[in-house]
């Protein structure tokens, strides 16, 4: 399904636990901690970006979903545009936002767009859910020597 410099790249016979650390949230009351998981050289994390950069390169089309990247550019998207009086724009700090995401609703919103995806991989399929799976479903990680999943 991949040609061997994937299957070199991908491949892991070790790798670093994920690890757990914290931002300070200095723009806070009472400094919060912004917490972080790494999972820079864990066994699936090159695997994650492979299948990243197939997502993105079926996602990544203004024409398939009106992709914006990022906040800044919403904004310029946005400003100027007249909002009618019975609408009002609000903003809303999203915390643990990735972590709140059941697992299955995010692998089937991804598959359910296979028709793009298909277009950017040799990767069959079920091949791909099954990847798509075992990336969603590897949420341990080490924090202060202790481990949590």
């Amino acid at each position: 399904m991949i040609n061997i410099q994937y299957y070199k790249k991908l491949y892991i016979s070790d790798g670093d636990l994920p690890r757990s650390y914290g931002h300070p949230k200095i723009h806070k009351e009472g400094i919060l901690l912004r917490m972080i998981v790494s999972c820079i050289n864990s066994p699936f994390y090159n695997l994650a970006v492979f299948l990243k950069e197939i997502i993105n390169k079926s996602f990544n089309n203004k024409e398939n979903f009106g992709y914006i990247k990022n906040s800044y550019e919403l904004v310029k998207k946005i400003n100027g545009l007249p909002l009618s009086d019975k609408y009002r724009m609000v903003s809303f700090d999203i915390s643990s936002m990735y972590s709140n995401i059941p697992n299955e609703l995010a692998l089937r919103s991804v598959l359910s767009r296979w028709n793009l995806i298909e277009k950017n991989t040799s990767i069959p399929f079920q091949e791909c859910k099954r990847a798509i799976s075992i990336i969603l479903n590897s949420t341990f990680f080490k924090f202060n020597d202790e481990f949590y999943e």
